[in-house]
């Protein structure tokens, strides 16, 4: 009888350690499904924050009138209301 060597050892492990992920990977997917309305909700946080962050960076551009960053705000603010109107 021959004694494994090292590839042959990472081998063997590589393929339990994949198989091993695969499993985790399906479970995860299994009890995770994504909801629409979760991904609507975290797109709407996310043109919330650009906007507030647009609105400084033109600011100390100097480029922003005071019409356009509450326009810019308003339209932030519009999207951090839709989620809260959806929850009642």
């Amino acid at each position: 009888m021959f004694a494994p060597t090292a590839s042959d050892r990472l081998r063997i492990n590589n393929t339990k350690s994949s198989a091993l992920y695969q499993a985790q990977g399906e479970k995860i997917m299994e009890t995770e499904k994504e909801n629409p309305k979760d991904i609507v909700n975290i797109v709407l946080k996310a043109v919330a924050l650009a906007m507030g962050i647009v609105v400084v960076t033109l600011s100390i551009l100097g480029v922003a009138t005071a019409e356009l960053a509450m326009l810019l705000l308003g339209i932030g603010l519009a999207c951090l209301a839709l989620p809260s109107l959806d929850q009642h």
